[in-house]
């Protein structure tokens, strides 16, 4: 892996998605695949992204608070992917430890700004689910 380029980690049940993703975010993000079944994971096998996209459209929301746990141990963005579009499953999304939310049928068009902020605008310190959810609303109005 290049130093400038940043580690962004797709976890998910399929690679459905993660394969919708351009060829040329693959080629300007080093992205990095992992199927998983079931959340007998390690650290080792996490590793130390930058930010992880967390397919909770095929793993289920259980996976959030499964990752939760190893995140507070580690700064990373949490951006999680599902089909959700009211506003109030939105917001307990990101009040259970997402850092930002994309629509799946957003995904392909969405994933560079939600990264760029991610990655550029934002120290991990600063990222607030209040902050994220203000600029999930204004999205969605």
């Amino acid at each position: 892996m290049k130093e400038d380029k940043f580690l962004v980690l797709f976890l998910g049940a399929s690679s459905h998605a993660y394969d919708t993703i351009p060829e040329e975010l693959l080629q300007r993000w080093n992205f990095r695949f992992k199927s998983i079944s079931n959340w007998e994971m390690t650290g080792d096998e996490i590793g130390f992204p930058h930010v992880i996209v967390l397919d909770t459209y095929s793993l289920g929301l259980r996976s959030l608070d499964k990752l939760k746990a190893w995140r507070s141990q580690h700064q990373c963005a949490i951006l999680v992917l599902d089909d959700y579009q009211e506003k109030v499953l939105i917001q307990s999304i990101l009040s259970r430890g997402a850092s930002a939310y994309l629509h799946i049928d957003d995904f392909a068009d969405g994933l560079e700004r939600q990264l760029e902020v991610l990655l550029h605008h934002e120290k991990p310190s600063d990222r607030s689910a209040d902050f994220l959810a203000s600029q999930r609303r204004e999205d969605l109005l």
